[in-house]
């Protein structure tokens, strides 16, 4: 199977909806599934080089995970529109993530068993 998780949550929200959604990826994979994580508006912190939020332990807990989830190969993507909205480009994402698009994300979708929102 494969999933699409799009999370829009900033890694600092309350209820930290980000850090449940890397979770529940990390989880889906050891289970054997396909996972895409494209992530837009907040969650591009987690993406950049050089996020805005430094310092925070739940934050460097929610980037060792996506880290980890790069090094064993899942397909990353991050907003390019929310790239540009920052003043950010392909440069200032960390290594093995992807800038994507709607047109990707749509893409992900259409192949996608499961899609969800965080």
């Amino acid at each position: 199977m494969h999933w699409t998780i799009i999370i829009q949550s900033s890694p600092d929200a309350p209820q930290n909806p980000a850090f449940t959604a890397l979770r529940l990826a990390g989880a889906a994979v050891a289970d054997g599934e396909k996972v895409c994580l494209f992530l837009v508006e907040g969650a591009l912190q987690l993406a950049l080089q050089s996020p805005d939020i430094q310092g925070d332990e739940h934050f460097q807990a929610q980037r060792d995970m996506l880290l980890e989830y790069i090094e064993i190969g899942m397909n990353v993507q991050a907003c390019g529109m929310c790239l540009t909205r920052e003043c950010k480009n392909e440069g200032d994402l960390l290594p093995g993530v992807a800038k994507g698009s709607m047109k990707t994300l749509v893409a992900s979708i259409r192949n996608s068993d499961r899609v969800l929102t965080f």
